[in-house]
């Protein structure tokens, strides 16, 4: 047998599969057979069986009784012509219906079916009452239409009955068919022709004179008609069938030729007895072709029982013929498939499941047999031996990642920061051995714990509504900010940190980590290096004061002749105590700068006059390095809002450079230029230029060319970044160009006071002006401010101090509010905190215009006041303005909130693009995300994409239909079609690619309006 290890096991089993067909050639003609058979069986009994429904049975019977011939027929009939025999009929026709619906009774019902049966039955009872009120009313010799408009009945509930009863006759017999059978054809046919349907309209018509009815009658004889054409389109009809269709359609056309007869004798004003009598039809031959029809498709149904027991028998006799033949190939087929899967399968797999189960307990040096093989056992082997390799890496690289895994847990445990993640609700879950220091808890002490029992008041109160504003407007204020807060210690205490904090994905669930440092040493050190600075800048000017002064006077002659030698070195000495001043002054500068002290003095100023002023001032110095200053020229007449003092000393600082480094007898050029939104002011010179590795650190402090001709020109290394800090407080930029031998040009860009024409205004008509109340102590500051608004169609009034802002904002409406933090009177933070803690005020819009306005934010920490931005002076006008109207015109709380659930960061793009003018859209590119969403927030609409990486998006909809509050709308957007269940869930499904961008916002725009109408 050892040359079955190298046969393939695929040889051997198309030796089986030949054995097989082999054995299928022998019943292959009784198969042929035995199917044919059961075709014609399936057909058969198809129709078979939905003839012998006993409710299609029940079903139809009561149309028969009811409808054309039957109960409403003769009862529009005595109604229109008096003869006591119609009263009869229907009598029995009433009796008829009954015996058809307890029949239909008998059988097994669900409740919709019963709710029919019980809606027919009131219709019955209905007309049964209605039959002796019209006898009565005969009696008296009342009019045709006044008994019809008497015992009028409401026949809708009873149709909707019926259509029921249909379509749970249909599903029972099967309504996927193509084409149903003969009885349902015939059924059809009374259902157009009867109960609601040609008769009754038509009759209702001659009474009643009504167009409704008329069409109603025209689309019941189309229907009608319809069912007979299928019917004459089958094949193998018998002559009786062809001829009780051709009456019936002959009594149909009848009726479709006398409706127009009828409408021209009600316009002429003729009486319902009158039409009634001029258009009466013969319904005997139509009534006829229904029961030669019925006859006729029972006795059809008869013949085809026959053919299916005949057919049966056939097939069972096949079947046991080829189930002997096939007992005996298949048990030898059995015993040879046995016996190669012991020799060929089992026997090389119990030998591979061993070798599989040691490696998996670890026996990694076990070698696997059987690779030599070149059959399918072979390769079976070879994949466990790539098993077994890839078993030997992963458990190298789970060693690696436990060495990385305590390398990463050994610098947790020892970084001196602190950190501390949170979960969505604000609980701690991680808090390092740097946090226990810091904050003097233990790891268990605040494990499950909200992360508030870390800060202090106020911050202890509001964390959790700063938390719930995030998840409401998704708005991150303060994630991904350094900045400083408080911190509270374990015993009570208090101290600053630094805080950072980030938000991050962990198995689709947002989670927050704050790093934490306690700065409280370096806190000390800025406090004493300021009190260092302070004292050294005392205790060295106050000497140099006197020396230089010594030294002036001693220079003037005012103290006698000097020689021309010591006149010579006392030049000397009182430059160099003017250097030392200078520096001096230049470190107390940069150290108010940096520590945010450095106080700006904002007025209007005109930009051509502080160059000259410059160019003045600057004149003898220019003088004492051999350059001239000169204005080169430009716009005129411009105007920026700055502090004029420290602008001088920013073009002071250039042009003192221009001037060091000017060949002696050049000109240093100042020159305006209006780039449109800001104002270009530069400073030109001819000097040797900036060295390029010098060019990237030029702005730093104490920066400064490292070559001799620059140190032996002086200076401080400082005026650079105090002038770029000047320039960018006041919301301006500096820069530079330099060609090597060529010069060097300086450049300040500035914003331009804005003009009236470039403020963009509200839209034209408005009925009315938005009210903004200004509240600033500097006259000019508040006098631009109203200019600009009122320019951009705003009404204010300006408050000068906390009181009076309090007093206008309780007495009359206001839309916005500016507000500057240094008041006379009281705190701006201290003013901000009052306001939100007073429901009328607590929600008005506030932009902080202040020179100190990010010193001011970090010392508020507040996210749940409504400040829609911290704005340091100067200030950008139109910038202003846009945010003005953000705030007044669309407030986030009147704009539709759309959650769109998207995975493909493109369509999110283009749909935030088709409706962020009209609404706030909220994306969320996984199920568990958006699960998260909607169990903190409402939507006015949900837009679903149902292929997500995590699930199916329909799993989402039970959240949007809950009982206890109103369903959210939902439009599916998805290239997946939505499946049927969830059609009564959703207002709309689209399919991706065959919905253009403007289809899809005319959607979104009309389902939302609905939902607002219905609000």
């Amino acid at each position: 047998m050892n040359f079955l290890k190298n046969t393939h096991i695929n040889k051997i089993g198309w030796v089986f599969i030949f054995s097989v067909l082999v054995t299928g050639g022998l019943f292959a003609a009784s198969s042929l057979i035995t199917i044919d058979n059961i075709s014609t069986i399936k057909k058969t009994w198809d129709s078979f069986e939905e003839s012998r429904s006993e409710k299609a049975a029940a079903l139809s019977a009561l149309r028969k009784e009811i409808g054309y011939g039957g109960m409403i027929h003769q009862f529009k009939n005595f109604v229109l012509r008096h003869d006591e025999e119609h009263i009869r009929i229907v009598n029995a026709k009433l009796g008829g219906a009954a015996s058809a619906i307890a029949r239909y009774q008998a059988l097994d019902l669900n409740v919709s079916e019963q709710g029919a049966i019980n809606n027919i039955q009131n219709m019955l009872d209905a007309y049964s009452r209605a039959l002796l009120l019209a006898a009565d009313l005969v009696a008296q010799g009342k009019a045709q239409a006044e008994i019809d408009a008497i015992v009028r009945v409401n026949d809708s509930a009873a149709i909707k009955g019926l259509d029921t009863l249909d379509k749970e006759v249909s599903r029972l017999s099967g309504a996927n068919k193509t084409r149903s059978s003969k009885s349902q054809a015939v059924a059809n046919l009374r259902k157009a022709m009867g109960y609601g349907g040609m008769i009754h309209n038509f009759k209702n018509m001659v009474l009643r004179n009504d167009p409704q009815t008329k069409d109603r009658a025209e689309q019941a004889i189309t229907a009608a008609l319809k069912v007979i054409n299928l019917y004459s389109e089958r094949s193998s009809l018998s002559d009786i069938e062809r001829l009780a269709l051709k009456n019936i359609s002959g009594v149909l056309n009848a009726y479709h030729s006398a409706l127009e007869k009828v409408d021209n004798l009600a316009r002429e004003g003729n009486s319902p007895a009158v039409i009634d009598r001029a258009v009466k039809i013969d319904d005997t031959p139509a009534l006829k072709g229904f029961d030669d029809l019925t006859r006729e498709i029972s006795r059809q149904n008869n013949i085809e029982a026959d053919m299916v027991n005949t057919a049966l028998a056939l097939v069972v006799s096949v079947i046991k013929a080829a189930d002997l033949i096939m007992l005996v190939i298949i048990s030898l087929l059995i015993f040879t498939v046995l016996w190669l899967i012991r020799i060929m399968i089992t026997g090389p797999i119990a030998c591979m499941t061993d070798v599989m189960t040691r490696l998996a307990a670890g026996d990694l040096e076990l070698q696997v047999p059987g690779k030599e093989q070149t059959n399918e056992i072979g390769e079976m082997a070879r994949a466990v031996e790539i098993f077994r390799n890839t078993a030997i890496e992963r458990k190298v690289a789970e060693q690696s990642l436990r060495d990385r895994e305590q390398r990463l847990s050994a610098i947790l445990n020892n970084v001196v920061d602190g950190i501390v993640t949170i979960d969505i609700n604000g609980m701690i879950e991680t808090f390092n051995p740097a946090a226990e220091r810091i904050f003097g808890y233990k790891n268990e002490d605040v494990i499950g714990k909200n992360v508030k029992c870390l800060m202090p008041e106020p911050y202890h109160s509001e964390h959790d509504s700063y938390l719930q504003n995030y998840w409401d407007t998704h708005e991150a204020k303060i994630i991904g900010i350094g900045r400083e807060v408080t911190g509270l210690h374990k015993d009570g205490s208090t101290f600053p940190i630094e805080l950072s904090i980030s938000e991050m994905d962990v198995g689709g669930v947002p989670m927050f980590t704050g790093l934490v440092r306690d700065i409280t040493e370096r806190k000390k050190v800025d406090r004493a290096k300021a009190e260092f600075v302070s004292t050294v800048s005392h205790e060295l000017r106050t000497p140099l004061t006197s020396i230089k002064g010594s030294l002036g006077l001693i220079r003037s002659g005012a103290l006698g002749e000097l020689p021309d030698k010591l006149h010579s070195m006392m030049d000397i000495a009182y430059n160099n105590s003017e250097r030392l001043v200078l520096l001096i002054n230049d470190i107390l500068d940069m150290e108010k700068i940096e520590a945010g002290k450095m106080t700006f003095t904002m007025r209007t100023t005109d930009i051509t006059a502080l160059l000259e002023d410059a160019i003045e001032a600057n004149k003898g110095y220019g003088d004492e390095h051999g350059a001239t200053f000169v204005f080169a020229g430009g716009d005129k007449n411009i105007m920026i809002l700055g502090d004029k003092d420290r602008l001088m000393q920013a073009l002071t600082n250039l042009m003192s450079n221009a001037a060091k480094f000017s060949p002696d007898g050049e000109q240093v050029k100042l020159a305006i230029s209006d780039e449109g939104d800001f104002i270009r002011i530069s400073v030109k010179d001819n000097g040797p230029g900036i060295p390029e590795e010098f060019r990237d650190t030029i702005f730093e402090k104490f920066s400064q060319a490292d070559s001799s001709d620059t140190r032996k020109k002086g200076g401080t290394g400082l005026g650079l970044s105090i002038t770029r800090a000047i320039v960018e407080k006041h919301g301006g930029t500096i820069d530079f160009e330099s060609v090597a031998g060529q010069g060097c040009t300086f450049f300040i860009d500035l914003p331009k006071l804005v003009e009236r024409s470039a403020i963009m205004t509200p839209e034209e008509g408005a009925d009315s002006l938005y009210r903004v109340l200004i509240c600033e102590d500097d006259p000019e500051i508040s006098t631009i401010l109203e200019q600009m608004l009122g320019y951009a169609g705003y009404q204010t009034r300006t408050a000068t101090d906390a009181a009076m802002a309090k007093r206008l904002l309780e007495e009359e409406p206001f839309d916005a509010m500016t507000l500057d933090l240094g008041l006379p009177d009281q705190s701006g933070i201290s003013l901000l905190r009052e306001l939100k803690a007073n429901p009328k005020t607590a929600d008005i819009p506030i932009i902080v215009i202040s020179a100190t306005a990010m010193e001011g934010k970090q010392e508020l920490n507040d996210d749940t006041i409504n400040i829609i931005d911290w704005v340091e002076k100067p200030f950008d006008a139109q910038l202003l303005i846009d945010q003005l109207g953000d705030a007044i015109k669309m407030p986030s709380g009147d704009r539709p909130r759309i959650l769109h659930v998207e995975d493909d960061q493109s369509i999110l793009e283009i749909v935030k693009s088709l409706v962020e003018k009209n609404a706030d859209i909220i994306p969320a590119m996984t199920i568990a995300k958006a699960r998260m969403i909607l169990q903190h927030e409402t939507f006015d609409l949900v837009i679903l994409d149902l292929t997500l990486p995590d699930g199916d998006g329909e799993t989402l909809l039970p959240l949007l239909h809950k009982a206890d509050r109103p369903a959210t709308p939902v439009i599916i957007f998805s290239a997946r079609d939505a499946s049927g269940e969830t059609e009564d869930t959703i207002n709309a499904a689209l399919v991706k690619s065959q919905t253009s961008n403007e289809d899809l916002l005319s959607i979104i725009k009309s389902t939302i309006k609905a939902t607002q109408n219905r609000d």
